[in-house]
């Protein structure tokens, strides 16, 4: 399944640290990245713009749709106190492109513009 699709029915989104944080925010999904290291030096021990320390999800944590894990933080705790954001991509203004995108994928596109 298209991970578009699946992040429409999605809540919360929990990774070590994947960049699918990024398309989570797009669609206003809070992501909590349980590698608090990824902050420092970037998924593969980068620890240079633009794929490691500081930038890493830099726009999203600053926009608040990622958390970093910490020590002594209650998941369950975070997982329920979660609600969806505004989504950083409007559907309804990228209705054709998103149209055609089902369409590509052969799914009726009418179910998920509600």
């Amino acid at each position: 399944m298209p991970l578009p699709l699946i992040l429409l029915s999605t809540q919360v989104h929990i990774t070590i640290e994947s960049s699918v944080v990024i398309e989570a925010a797009q669609f206003g999904i809070p992501s909590l990245v349980l590698n608090s290291n990824v902050i420092l030096y970037g998924p593969n021990g980068e620890n240079m713009p633009p794929y490691g320390g500081p930038s890493y999800f830099k726009t999203e944590r600053e926009k608040g749709y990622v958390q970093v894990y910490a020590p002594g933080l209650n998941i369950t705790g975070w997982i329920t106190s979660q609600t969806k954001k505004d989504q950083l991509i409007d559907l309804e203004k990228n209705e054709k492109e998103w149209i055609k995108f089902m369409q590509d994928i052969n799914t009726p596109y009418n179910i998920y513009l509600n």
